[in-house]
């Protein structure tokens, strides 16, 4: 479905999500689609109230989410001139984005993110962080203090055991999505494997070139060092205005979501993070 999901909670946060899901729509010539999980009060859930004062309340609560939505939406279609679908759901969040997801296949979802407990949690919000070890769609995550939409420089960050087609074709989409300077960011954990992931480099550089010559893409290499460190660098460099990572079983976002790094990297992060499924 050639739409833009934005999961929304009518908070800061959210707001600063839908400003990059215009950006991008714009630039996508694709609608939004803003999908809002309304629930009821947790008493209704623990006290025995009679089921028709329970539906009443579900259908308020459905009446006031629908509002919002739709002024929201209305906001968008006048000024953007962008089209916006409002999409209210009784639930959970994560359970109905997820519902959307797999339904739908939303080209890009785009959320706001919130601080939590573990490294994850602290950067994306844990519904967000949920949402983006199970998307089939790619995510966007954005923090709260990011003041600009316009991306001028990417950080793709992988390492030598990731097939060179598979980071063309996801090199490509990104160049759909933003006109940008692309480096990627090749890691390597083990200092003994410096010297190879070098060659390796090398003939990704070669065969990147010959598949999309002029492209402004870049490479380099960073070995021996933690993932937090590493995360520290590229969120703090201010040559970055986006950090994209590609999500399945062997990939680096494996190591860099481990609970056990401390929380200040989370305040390292002051960058968005687009992560893309294989």
């Amino acid at each position: 479905m050639k739409t833009i999901l934005v999961p929304i909670d009518f908070s800061l946060n959210t707001a600063q999500a839908i400003r990059f899901a215009v950006a991008i729509a714009q630039k996508l010539n694709v609608g939004i689609t803003l999908l809002h999980a309304y629930s009821i009060d947790p008493v209704y859930s623990i006290m025995a109230f009679p089921a028709r004062l329970i539906e009443e309340e579900i259908s308020s609560a459905q009446i006031r989410a629908v509002t919002r939505l739709k002024s929201q939406c209305r906001l968008i279609t006048e000024e953007e001139h962008l089209a916006c679908e409002p999409i209210a759901e009784f639930g959970r969040p994560e359970e109905n984005i997820r519902r959307f997801i797999r339904r739908a296949k939303p080209t890009l979802v785009v959320m706001g993110t919130y601080g939590a407990d573990t490294w994850t949690d602290r950067w994306f919000g844990s519904t967000t962080a949920h949402i983006i070890s199970r998307s089939r769609s790619p995510v966007l995550a954005v923090p709260l203090r990011i003041q600009k939409t316009v991306i001028k420089h990417i950080a793709l960050a992988t390492d030598p055991e990731e097939d060179h087609a598979l980071l063309l074709k996801k090199i490509i989409f990104l160049q759909t999505l933003f006109s940008a300077q692309i480096t990627v960011v090749w890691i390597i954990f083990d200092l003994l494997e410096a010297l190879p992931g070098r060659k390796i480099l090398q003939e990704f550089r070669q065969y990147i070139h010959q598949k999309l010559p002029g492209a402004a893409i870049s490479t380099r290499l960073i070995a021996g060092e933690q993932a937090e460190e590493i995360l520290g660098k590229l969120a703090r460099s201010r040559h970055y205005d986006l950090l994209v990572m590609l999500t399945h079983s062997r990939s680096l976002w494996q190591r860099l979501t481990d609970p056990s790094l401390t929380s200040r990297t989370a305040n390292y992060l002051k960058i968005p993070l687009l992560a893309i499924p294989v």
